[in-house]
Parts: C-alpha cells; sequence; structure tokens
C-alpha cells in the first residue's frame, strides 16, 4: 500500500490552482510565442493569438519580393519612411493590412510582432517628422 504525504502534493500545487484560478478570472490580452528545436538542428515557430478577434482574418498569406519598395504609415497616411526591402520574405496578414503579425525571410529570419500591454511605448506621433516614421507595424517589413 502506497501512502502519499498530501502536504507535500498541496504544498507543489498550490502555486499550480493559484495560477490558473487568477488566468480563468482576468482576460488575457497577448500573444504568446513558442519555439521548439529538432535533434537535427530544425527550429519551428509557432504563435498564438488570444486578443484576436473573431474577424481578424490571420489567414491570408504575403509574399514580398526582393527589392520591394514600402511606404511606412502614419496616422497620415503612407507618407512615412521609405525603404527597398533587401530580402524577400513571406507573412502572414491580418486584418487586411499590408503587414502581418509574423513573417520570415528567404534566408529563415522569423520575426514575431506580439502584443504586450503595459511592457511597450513610442513616441508620440509628430508631423515634422514623418518622413523618419513608421508604425509598429512597419517594423517587421523593414
Amino acid at each position: 500500500v502506497c501512502v502519499m504525504n498530501f502536504t507535500i502534493i498541496y504544498k507543489f500545487l498550490r502555486p499550480i490552482w493559484l495560477f490558473v484560478v487568477l488566468g480563468l478570472w482576468w482576460p488575457s490580452y497577448a500573444c504568446t510565442g513558442i519555439s521548439l528545436s529538432s535533434e537535427d538542428g530544425g527550429i519551428v515557430a509557432a504563435r498564438t493569438v488570444e486578443w484576436s478577434h473573431s474577424n481578424a482574418s490571420h489567414d491570408t498569406f504575403v509574399i514580398y519580393p526582393r527589392n520591394h519598395a514600402y511606404a511606412a504609415l502614419t496616422p497620415d497616411g503612407a507618407n512615412g519612411l521609405k525603404w527597398n526591402g533587401k530580402y524577400g520574405f513571406v507573412a502572414l496578414s491580418s486584418y487586411g493590412q499590408p503587414f502581418g503579425p509574423d513573417g520570415m525571410n528567404e534566408h529563415g529570419l522569423y520575426v514575431g510582432m506580439y502584443y504586450f500591454p503595459d511592457f511597450a511605448s513610442f513616441e508620440p506621433y509628430q508631423k515634422e517628422c514623418a518622413a523618419q516614421s513608421m508604425s509598429v507595424g512597419d517594423l517587421m517589413n523593414w
């Protein structure tokens, strides 16, 4: 007959149950990045999109060729930083935007744009600096 020490189990599970209860109680507005490495050196990158609305349409692949011309978005339109992309890449677009939350270039560099509320801040937009400005969505393309 095996007898388990419930005090040890309780001490181990208490923080886990607290995490589960609090996690179910407070809504989550974040994304989770996942990467897996295989024994042969391969890497799989994945993500979750907890904050997504039902109309997010995270199902459109966009292919950008090498030397593609970009014009970054500002609150006034596409009058931000302009550049030509050095490498081609594929991205998963969302909300019909010309950029997406995830992309990988032809050399395997992966970029994931994650939403971390209260952990990032941005400079206020200044019209006089529009030519050097870009939106957070443009960062992956750049």
